[in-house]
């Protein structure tokens, strides 16, 4: 893949727009310049609805995107430091979009470092205009009869209707194609002049620093940087890393349509498949490649890091760096895939297009697909060791306005989950929630059971499970939220499972669930603390099976601090679990697989809640962490401990490989803060994963519960809203809801709670400082009267920028704490 991830955009076709479908403006990536066009300046890992903007035919973008209208008009997003945005000056950015100055009557649009419009009568119009300061278009007179435009990183062409090229702009690579080279960088070439050895030429394509044109024959001519083989031929031997006039790509004929990228290049063939060259991910090649896995491919667009294509059924696959989310599938930011990986969110796009600018993507497309399965990986109704009782009870949530009907399947731990009958399809009313107790039995029928529930929806839906022991001695249980196949860890990822305790106070189990319907084998190792690998077992899983073991059932041996690193080596993917059983009680603790992030050096995760202070009905909370360092090196990890306006710091050094478990992290690290509630802030994060137990340190305390660290997509931002899930207030328990703020400004929000009938119960506003944290009993601030099984909070942030809200459900008798995050409404896939 070549270096950096660039504006991508997907376009839906003239027909179907004229067909009145609803058709949207979506965006996902990096949005910090507003690039995205949704209200804010925020990085999404999913498709966001760009704001007031309708009857586009066409669309494109660079830093800064541009939308054509039905009517002719041009409209612009994003940064507007150079003029770019075309409305008669320059500075700032904009968010939403605006109108471009003076054009009508235009039929095709490119943006690149400078803007392209053109017209029906075959004339072209360019801002902001080289040396002239003008940051409105501006016709150029020396070009006429053209039908195709494209504007590269730092040059221009033009497709004249009598099949010649001509280009202006930088020629420090050769990039105009005129068998010169300019070796002054800032030279700007602002005359047009004819593209040497080209005719008969069908269609053009720009890239940032090289160019492609496609000859009515189906052969490919390359010019300009070639320095990672993007012009398909080997290094000139004249110019070395520049070729200053067409070639023709080697080995590549029958092509229909080309797309230049920042430092590769794609082409498609008259059958439907894709071919690669230049910088294609971990290695260079000049021969162009099949990219393996794409079959009807109608459109193609390379960026500049990554690459996407359109299937003739309207289904996006995209491939590349993942930086700030461009891939949208929902994994994590960092990620880089080599092979195309299904867009999950969009549906029915017609057409796609990519610049070479920002780590960004925008679509036009019908509406947004909520198809993927909701997995609750570990569910019961059954007897257990130590005396155990478990029961598993589901609470479902509807976020949309109208009905929303699904259907619930049960799978036996070890059967094949193929081909089987839904145990029951329930419908539930808009904004409504419900709770299924006892669910494997009163939705199933069945008992002395554990599996796994799938649901299978065509719309948003938040799924959450509580398995727990029936017994006078168990408490609350576990939250276990449902998640789908894009938290799971695929073939060839490798996700660890920390904090595993295998000794007289615990056992450990783990487990597995898959997720793609394929029969998936894996591999787990037992891991020491310091990263030793004791011992290893390969497991075969059926489709949408799931499995359990007790460690001991593989050997492994007693540990007070180990860990499990789990591979998936053949077949789909899964979700792999642990569960920490407190011998005592026989409660159990569900700590979710994570796969390391290979964040930059210097990101953060944040801990949103860390305690060692008393608390209400004689609890006395403490706060442990895990973290594992899987980087290969070692490192020093900074800590950043704030209590209201105060901060603490330190650090430690992990070495490769080790799992760290800080017990009493306040007491450790930041005794100088005493008794206190805060949050802390993990920094040199790279290829880092770690957890916090929070619990309730007395004799009727169990295990507690484990929390994530959290990245920053995890976060709700400015103008969204978020739901939480359950929340109750009786007799036997409370809750508190709490918020932490991330960015080092301030939040501002507002807090419906509302009963499971959609009903009103009451609402406040709550102010949080910088990086501060607040929590509050939720029923009792409110003053609503403490007798609901269950109801839900919806939080919205009108004021500030980006914040983790959770509910806290405690037991009262025992003083244990069960952790419920907020989700973010525009991320229910």
């Amino acid at each position: 893949m070549p270096f950096k991830i660039f504006f991508a955009i997907i376009l839906i076709s003239n027909f179907l727009i004229s067909q009145g479908n609803n058709l949207k403006v979506w965006g996902w990536g990096w949005g910090g310049f507003g690039n995205l066009g949704n209200g804010k300046y925020l990085d999404f890992n999913y498709p966001v609805q760009a704001l007031d903007i309708e009857d586009v035919e066409e669309i494109s973008a660079h830093d800064y995107s541009l939308a054509l209208k039905k009517d002719g008009t041009v409209w612009a997003w994003g940064p507007n430091g150079d003029g770019q945005l075309g409305i008669g000056e320059k500075g700032g950015s904009y968010n939403c979009p605006v109108k471009v100055l003076y054009l009508e009557d235009i039929i095709s649009i490119d943006a690149g470092g400078r803007a392209l419009a053109l017209k029906r009568d075959g004339t072209v119009w360019e801002w902001p205009r080289y040396g002239t300061g003008f940051y409105y278009p501006v016709k150029r007179d020396d070009l006429e009869d053209v039908i195709a435009i494209s504007a590269g990183g730092s040059f221009n062409l033009v497709l004249k209707r009598d099949g010649t090229v001509w280009a202006w702009g930088s020629n420090y690579y050769g990039q105009l194609g005129n068998g010169e080279v300019n070796y002054d960088i800032w030279n700007y070439q602002d005359t047009p002049s004819k593209v040497l050895n080209l005719e008969n030429i069908v269609a053009i394509s720009a890239g940032y620093h090289h160019s492609l044109a496609l000859k009515a024959d189906g052969t490919v001519w390359a010019w300009g940087y070639n320095v990672y083989h993007q012009c398909g031929t080997l290094y000139n031997p004249e110019f070395y890393d520049r070729v200053p006039v067409p070639v023709q790509v080697q080995n590549l004929n029958q092509v229909k349509k080309i797309s230049a990228g920042n430092s590769h290049s794609l082409a498609l063939k008259e059958d439907g498949t894709v071919w690669i060259w230049g910088d294609v991910g971990d290695y260079n090649t000049s021969i162009p490649e099949i990219i393996e896995n794409l079959i009807s491919i109608k459109e193609i667009s390379a960026g500049g890091s990554h690459s996407l294509a359109l299937e003739e059924n309207g289904t996006i696959w995209s491939w590349g760096y993942g930086w700030n989310g461009t891939i949208a599938n929902g994994r994590p930011e960092w990620e880089k895939f080599f092979s195309p990986v299904k867009l999950l969110y969009l549906k029915n796009a017609k057409i796609i297009s990519s610049s070479l600018e920002l780590w960004s993507s925008l679509a036009i497309a019908e509406g947004l697909n909520y198809l993927a399965d909701i997995f609750i990986p570990a569910v019961a109704k059954a007897k257990g060791a130590e005396g155990t009782n478990w029961k598993t009870d589901l609470e479902i949530y509807n976020p949309e306005e109208g009905e929303n009907c699904f259907k619930v399947y049960y799978v036996e731990r070890g059967k094949d989950g193929t081909n089987l009958d839904a145990c029951k399809e329930i419908c539930l009313d808009g904004r409504k929630a419900v709770t299924i107790e006892d669910a494997i039995y009163n939705l199933c029928g069945k008992e002395n059971t554990a599996g796994n529930i799938r649901i299978e929806r065509d719309k948003r839906l938040f799924v959450t499970s509580r398995v727990y022991n029936q017994k006078e001695e168990g408490t609350y249980g576990q939250f276990i939220k449902g998640v789908t196949e894009n938290e799971a860890i695929l073939k060839d990822e490798e996700g660890f499972i920390l904090g595993i305790k295998q000794n007289s106070n615990y056992r450990t189990n783990i487990g597995f669930t898959e997720v793609k319907g394929l029969s998936t084998k894996i591999k787990i190792t037992f891991c020491s603390s310091e990263g030793e690998e004791v011992s290893s077992k390969e497991i075969d899983i059926k489709p949408f099976s799931c499995e359990q073991w007790n460690l001991k059932e593989f050997g492994f041996p007693d540990t007070d601090n180990g860990y499990i690193k789990v591979r998936v080596e053949e077949g789909g993917g899964v979700i792999a679990y642990g569960s920490v059983v407190d011998n005592k009680t026989g409660d159990a603790v569900f700590i979710r697989a994570e796969e390391t992030i290979p964040t930059a050096i210097d990101g953060y995760l944040l801990v949103p809640v860390i305690a060692k202070k008393g608390g209400g009905y004689g609890t006395n909370w403490q706060t442990d962490l895990w973290i594992l360092n899987n980087s290969g090196e070692e490192r020093e990890v900074k800590f950043t401990y704030f209590v209201g306006h105060n901060y603490y710091k330190n650090s430690i050094i992990i070495k490769p490989c080790e799992q760290v478990q800080i017990e009493d992290i306040v007491g450790q690290l930041f005794p100088e803060a005493g008794a206190s509630f805060g949050s802390l802030f993990i920094i040199n994060t790279a290829d880092l994963i770690s957890f916090s137990r929070t619990y309730n340190k007395t004799e009727e305390g169990t295990y507690g519960q484990f929390i994530p660290a959290l990245k920053e997509m995890e976060l709700i931002s400015l103008q969204e809203e978020g739901i939480i899930y359950p929340v109750k207030c009786n007799q036997d328990f409370r809750t508190n809801i709490g918020f932490t703020e991330y960015k080092g400004y301030y939040l501002y929000l507002d807090v419906e709670l509302t009963d499971g009938e959609g009903r009103l119960l009451g609402n406040k506003r709550y102010n949080v400082d910088w990086y501060g944290n607040l929590q509050v009993d939720l029923f009792k601030d409110m003053g609503i009267e403490c007798k609901y099984d269950k109801a839900y909070a919806k939080i919205k942030i009108l004021d500030g920028w980006m914040g983790f809200v959770y509910a806290s459900i405690i037991d009262n008798r025992t003083g244990d704490a069960i952790f419920v995050p907020a989700n973010s409404l525009v991320n229910f896939y």
